[in-house]
């Protein structure tokens, strides 16, 4: 994947993610589809009631998953692998699009509206972001 299909889904999650909850509507409104679950099937009263939630979207973008338990139903997460080309622009595209507040080895934090954005690097390229509506701007 690039770094602007990584922009566009962090935009998906912000636009999901309120502070209790990420909402399923909105990421299909936006084109993510629900990963298949082969023991509770979407439309099955076992799928409402499972804690973890998955879903993709066609063209080379992440990962996109969330929790739906109340200590953690804020978040939106994402995870997802850079091409070698990539991985050294893509801090540059993420400081273009969301405010930069601290970085340090680990992880960058970004500000987008109430959303806080953490982006880690897990070497191979591979990466994970976090989005959490706190509700605070």
């Amino acid at each position: 994947m690039n770094p602007e299909l990584l922009i566009e889904a962090i935009k998906d999650c912000t636009a999901a993610t309120s502070p209790t909850a990420v909402s399923e509507e909105v990421l299909l409104s936006r084109g993510w589809e629900r990963a298949k679950n082969l023991d509770a099937p979407d439309d099955s009263e076992a799928y409402k009631d499972l804690p973890l939630r998955a879903f993709g979207k066609t063209g080379g973008f992440p990962f996109l998953y969330f929790l739906t338990e109340p200590e953690k139903a804020n978040q939106c997460q994402l995870m997802g692998k850079l091409a070698p080309e990539d991985e050294a622009t893509v801090s540059t595209v993420l400081e273009l699009a969301f405010a930069p507040v601290s970085a340090d080895e680990e992880a960058t934090a970004y500000r987008y509206g109430s959303h806080a954005i953490a982006f880690g690097r897990k070497g191979n390229g591979l990466f994970a972001v976090v989005i959490i509506d706190s509700g605070e701007k």
